[in-house]
């Protein structure tokens, strides 16, 4: 079981890094199949993050908890499976293929939030941890609470990011939630990799 946490913890923290590779660099978006990728891994880390929480026992004595592990996992696999269909596709963004995209981004970021509600208000949540090992994943679970709900700010078929005269500021508030949420499996992914680690040892 230790092995697969530390497979979870570090698939979370390069789907992390490759999302926050997007903020200092252009880079990942001038390459749609390494764009793909990024955009696999990432999906895949947060998917990952939470079946790692799951197998130590901490999500599955709350409904929320179940709920949101089931939801993460669901909405994970959807978006990738769009992202790799979109590989096929010239206008992936129109039409009703646009839609499931953006059906499946939407309700992935929301149960992003809804995972760490069930995290923070699940006291056992952080139990055989370190107490800053338990710190850094209290305050990833706190920030993923408020992230993936403001990732959905920069979702352009909810028209925020074309308001007058605050699209703008929407398109930026998107982009930090994208980010706090990739940073936050990415911190969630090294605790799961450093307890698995000393439980071996």
């Amino acid at each position: 079981m230790s092995s697969m946490r530390r497979f979870a913890g570090l698939v979370a923290i390069i789907g992390g890094l490759l999302i926050l590779w997007g903020f200092v660099s252009s880079n990942p978006f001038e390459d749609q199949r390494v764009n793909t990728v990024r955009l696999v891994l990432f999906w895949s880390g947060g998917a990952a993050i939470v079946l790692g929480f799951r197998g130590r026992h901490v999500m599955l004595q709350s409904r929320i908890g179940r709920i949101a592990t089931l939801a993460v996992v669901f909405f994970a696999l959807w978006n990738v499976l769009w992202v790799l269909l979109s590989l096929s596709t010239d206008s992936p963004f129109g039409g009703s293929f646009g839609l499931a995209g953006f059906v499946a981004g939407f309700l992935g970021w929301l149960a992003a939030s809804i995972y760490g509600v069930a995290l923070v208000a699940n006291h056992t949540s952080f139990k055989g941890f370190t107490p800053l090992e338990a710190g850094v994943t209290r305050l990833a679970s706190i920030v993923l609470v408020f992230a993936g709900l403001v990732a959905t700010f920069g979702m352009d078929r909810l028209g925020l990011t074309r308001s007058e005269p605050y699209g703008e500021t929407f398109v930026a508030l998107g982009a930090l939630g994208v980010g706090a949420v990739a940073l936050s499996w990415l911190l969630m992914g090294i605790a799961l990799i450093v307890g698995a680690q000393r439980r071996t040892e």
